[in-house]
């Protein structure tokens, strides 16, 4: 374990405006995209990143109805990606909603002659004579596209696998009650609506009114197990999940609401215990694909994960979180190049994405010494509003042994956020690397009290207490911080705390235990980078070193 990980564990209105002629346009080709599958034309994630940064501006501003600033960046995005149908879609919308009606009527008309028979188009094609002000011409058509209620349902779906425009599957869900269907699969789709923004507490109000209508219905009883779930909310999740294993403990997906539980109730082993059985029985599903690859990376089987999580990539290519995790699998075992390129695809995925810019920033600040490059991810969290970022800032100063500008970011970042434990935990291991052991001690105390399963934070408490020369209560952090989280580091720290204590039979076996299970780790001066805050530790562990190679040549 490196001193980062001591640092961080792991892990407007709308106004009209005259109508103008506009040129007509065709749609210009783009040969690199022209075999895609025809779902990926419209999925959001296909775009390239400055599109889908465009694009994503461009919907918030069309929700807050400002159309014109929404015009604006979804030109933008139709520029940097004329390919992505769904991008040309939005912008005919937005046109419509401006009332330039006859140019959004050209435009529809060119699209429409451009992609052909799309079926994505046929069911756009309702809703966008509707902001056309077309009634009669939209009613027509949604009554010969949507037949019957299951014609609607499979029409959303679509929709929803590819777009999931929440203002358009809203329109055809009220056009789908209208008929007074009362499917359980309306209640499905319209609890998830709410869901995709996370606003779980309505989503499991609609689950259960769709129970009063359809008792026992597994579907909907595993949906609130797991917004439950997401709201932090155990005992919720664990009394409908007891309603769904009565009705059918076996089903596949009942055994994964089950997974789910298990592993947020931090019941890591019966989670992997089951998982492993399924993937057995053969019963597998992306869920369970990237839940089992996780839970090998907790239990440390990094190579096993880095095969789940390719599994599980083939079919869900633009899934950032599983890039990131398999990034941090490739970082375990070594293989920073691969880890970087994972992080890479993650963030241009998701160019927000905190856990991936986190552990990239490390991977450059750590392994590939690139400071610059470090401090260019710690900005992009700081720009996102990420305590995170001003924590690495810190660090990369630290690291450069700019002790003023670090001690400022942690000054700051704690004024606005006393009880952020990271940043405690962080500041105490650079108060001990300037020597002011008492302010380090202080600041690792409270960053254990605030966070008392972080076994990092055990880690620094140990260290500190140990150059105060508090042996005996540093050897019980660091056993503390083995019991919960069996890495090898820690019992590096014990044997040195037995040492000062004259305990070297039991020094020399944890001695052996940490370089037995610490990958690249063979000698002390493998282990003196780590540990340059703390020279006098380093010394103790030269002389344990020194202790166990007398050992062997007598055993020779």
């Amino acid at each position: 374990m490196d001193f980062l990980k001591r640092l961080f564990g792991d892990s407007s209105s709308q106004t009209s405006e005259p109508e103008k002629k506009k040129k007509k346009r065709k749609r210009p080709s783009h040969p690199s995209k022209r075999n895609l599958p025809l779902s990926d034309y419209y999925k959001v994630a296909s775009l390239p990143a400055d599109a889908r940064q465009y694009f994503n501006s461009g919907i918030q501003k069309f929700a807050d109805s400002d159309y014109i600033g929404a015009e604006a960046d979804f030109v933008k995005a139709n520029e940097l990606a004329p390919w992505h149908r769904w991008v040309e879609c939005k912008l005919i919308q937005t046109v419509a909603r401006l009332r330039q009606l006859e140019h959004a009527e050209q435009m529809l008309q060119l699209f429409q002659d451009d992609v052909g028979n799309d079926v994505y188009l046929k069911i756009l094609k309702p809703v966008l004579y509707e902001d056309l002000g077309f009634q009669e011409r939209a009613d027509t058509l949604f009554e010969s596209l949507f037949q019957s209620p299951d014609k609607y349902l499979n029409y959303i779906g679509i929709l929803w696998n590819s777009t999931f425009d929440e203002e358009i599957i809203s329109r055809l869900l009220e056009r789908l009650e209208e008929i007074d269907f009362t499917s359980d699969l309306i209640y499905r789709i319209k609890m998830e609506i709410p869901a995709h923004r996370a606003d779980y507490e309505t989503a499991i109000k609609i689950a259960e009114a769709g129970l009063d209508n359809h008792p026992n219905n597994i579907d909907l009883i595993l949906k609130i197990v797991s917004y439950a779930i997401r709201l932090d909310d155990l005992q919720v999740a664990h009394d409908y999940l007891s309603q769904a294993e009565n009705i059918d403990a076996n089903n596949q997906f009942t055994r994964m609401a089950r997974v789910e539980y298990d592993y947020f109730n931090e019941d890591y082993q019966s989670a992997y215990k089951l998982l492993r059985t399924m993937y057995r029985e053969h019963q597998t599903s992306s869920l369970m694909l990237f839940y089992l690859g996780i839970l090998h990376q907790k239990f440390k089987n990094f190579d096993d994960a880095i095969q789940i999580h390719s599994k599980y990539i083939a079919s869900n290519r633009s899934d950032p979180s599983a890039y990131s995790f398999r990034a941090y699998s490739y970082q375990r075992l070594g293989k920073y190049r691969q880890a970087l390129s994972d992080y890479d695809k993650a963030i241009s995925l998701q160019t927000d994405y905190e856990l991936a810019l986190t552990n990239r920033c490390l991977l450059y600040l750590e392994h590939f010494k690139d400071y610059d490059k470090a401090l260019q991810d710690a900005e992009r969290l700081i720009e996102l509003d990420k305590t995170r970022g001003y924590q690495l800032r810190a660090s990369i100063f630290a690291r450069q042994e700019k002790f003023d500008g670090a001690f400022g970011e942690y000054h700051r970042l704690l004024n606005k956020h006393p009880d952020n434990h990271l940043a405690l935990n962080a500041r105490a291991w650079l108060y001990a690397y300037v020597g002011d052991y008492d302010n380090a001690l202080q600041d690792a105390e409270r960053a254990v009290s605030l966070s008392p399963k972080s076994s990092y934070h055990y880690g620094t408490c140990g260290q500190v207490k140990w150059l105060l020369g508090n042996y005996k209560e540093a050897l019980a952090d660091f056993q503390q911080g083995y019991e919960l989280e069996k890495e090898p580091v820690f019992k590096l720290e014990s044997a040195v705390a037995l040492l000062r204590l004259d305990r070297s039979g039991e020094a020399l076996s944890d001695w052996h235990i940490a370089l037995d299970n610490s990958d690249g780790y063979t000698t002390a001066v493998d282990f003196q980078d780590a540990y340059r805050f703390a020279p006098s530790f380093f010394v103790a562990m030269r002389e344990l070193e020194a202790l166990a190679n007398a050992e062997a040549s007598t055993d020779d």
